[in-house]
């Protein structure tokens, strides 16, 4: 596994080189060491350990793997790993938990994974925040955190329903985040005369106009996975009209008059504005084709993506591009909300949990997720200090003449950014359900109504044994 870090180290230097690295001076190892002694906290109460981490090939994994080395110096324990790719990573994190066999001791998650708490897999991490033999919470400070990024990765196990997170125990630390906005091209805009759209007719109007002289109005994720529903901007515009997936009684809700208007409107603009092939286009597939200097005039996907499409040395939209929410409705805004996260494997033993606790602490902590957010592109930062830093306000600040920033304020300060959906353990298979039925109206198999009622009886067997 160490041949793996070698590999990485390089290629994190060749990013250096073509200048992807944003700054290498936010925060230096000399004074991140420093930050990090002044915690009152004894990190090496568990040295000559050894403790195994399961990482997903993200930035925050990059930086991690740079500075492994560091954390073992603070620490005296021994840090294993291995890093893979996004479809590996998840089959064999579900095999370790299923199995209880506790190869993993840290692992990544995301904020929407109940089953995982549901099932006992994932350690509740509260004792070891409150503990102050291992935690310094006036040093870690866990309010700086966006609230809702802590709030989401909160659950009590057992409570089922809407907006039933930010409750009990906290199970995973959130590093990173995503929400999903509206980007635009706004050369193409000025070329056609067009204007941002405030509302959902407006955008699949604009995305008609733009679907001309071989370019395309729109483009996101349309691939049949339950992201695809989470994110791309469908489920903005869903609970904006004010849909719905359950009610309190977790009846099904989905074939209620806001949601299938809305569905109707969406198949309308990925049938006649998306190129060939949108079906199968996943979330890597969106960020490259948008960036890739063909006419696409507007994409909802993850703000994450900007990093990449800002970048000049590999994206040939940089300064053409404009940045807002997506379309409010009826019910208001919504963007669809996610996290990655870091917690721990409840299956391993509690000499190892607390060993596990100081790396989590560690690569969550204000001065590592400085240096992986400036140097690395962790980003967007679920840390408040991190987002204010002056190098991530300069970086950012260059998109859109400032604009995203205030989108980003906005999203995250006056709550358009939320889970939606009924909180349980099915939120992913019921979105890979949906996924399929949203397909089915796209393809004009079926209509909106017939697509969400069929549905609903399939998620209501699902979720019947939650019932009281």
């Amino acid at each position: 596994m160490r041949g793996k870090k070698t590999v990485l180290v390089v290629a994190v230097a060749l990013l250096c080189m073509v200048g992807l690295i944003v700054s290498a001076c936010a925060i230096t190892p000399e004074e991140m060491r420093s930050e990090m002694e002044k915690a009152n906290i004894d990190w090496r109460s568990c040295a000559g350990q050894t403790i195994t981490v399961n990482l997903s090939r993200i930035p925050h994994a990059e930086a991690m793997v740079d500075l492994i080395t560091e954390f073992e110096q603070l620490t005296g324990l021994r840090v294993n790993f291995e890093i893979l790719s996004d479809e590996e990573y998840w089959n064999k994190l579900t095999i370790d938990f299923a199995s209880g066999a506790g190869f993993f001791d840290v692992v990544y998650t995301g904020n929407i994974f109940y089953n995982y708490i549901a099932a006992g897999w994932l350690e509740p991490l509260g004792k070891y925040l409150n503990d102050p033999t291992y935690t310094d919470l006036d040093w870690y400070d866990p309010d700086d955190f966006w609230k809702i990024a802590w709030e989401v990765s909160m659950w009590d196990g057992k409570t089922i329903g809407p907006n039933t997170y930010g409750i009990g125990d906290i199970y995973h630390i959130p590093f990173t985040s995503e929400s999903t906005i509206l980007s635009y091209r706004k050369d193409l805009f000025a070329k056609y005369g067009l204007t941002v759209p405030t509302s959902w007719p407006e955008l699949l109007d604009t995305a008609k106009k733009l679907t001309r002289d071989g370019g395309y109005g729109f483009i996101s994720r349309g691939s049949r996975k339950w992201s695809t529903i989470a994110y791309n901007g469908y489920s903005n515009g869903y609970y904006a009209y004010g849909g719905g997936d359950f009610d309190q009684n977790l009846n099904p809700i989905f074939d209620r008059a806001p949601g299938v208007e809305f569905t109707e409107l969406w198949g309308e603009l990925c049938r006649e504005t998306t190129p060939p092939g949108f079906l199968s286009t996943t979330w890597e597939d969106a960020r490259s084709l948008f960036m890739s200097g063909a006419n696409y005039g507007m994409c909802m996907e993850a703000d994450t993506f900007l990093l990449s499409w800002e970048n000049e040395d590999i994206s040939e939209v940089v300064g053409k591009l404009g940045y807002s929410h997506t379309p409010g409705g009826p019910a208001g805004h919504c963007a669809g909300y996610w996290t990655w996260n870091i917690g721990i494997n409840s299956a391993i033993s509690e000499k190892d949990k607390k060993a596990s606790w100081l790396f989590v602490q560690w690569a969550t902590s204000k001065p590592f997720l400085l240096r992986a957010t400036a140097d690395f592109l962790t980003f967007p930062p679920t840390r408040k200090s991190v987002w204010f830093h002056p190098s991530v306000v300069a970086m950012t600040e260059k998109w859109d003449n400032g604009s995203y920033r205030k989108v980003f304020r906005e999203t995250m300060e006056y709550k358009y950014t939320r889970v939606p959906w009924t909180i349980s353990p099915e939120m992913t298979t019921i979105n890979e359900l949906w996924a399929e039925a949203v397909q089915k109206v796209i393809m004009k198999e079926v209509t909106a109504k017939e697509a969400l009622t069929a549905l609903g009886k399939k998620a209501e067997e699902i979720m019947e044994k939650y019932k009281k």
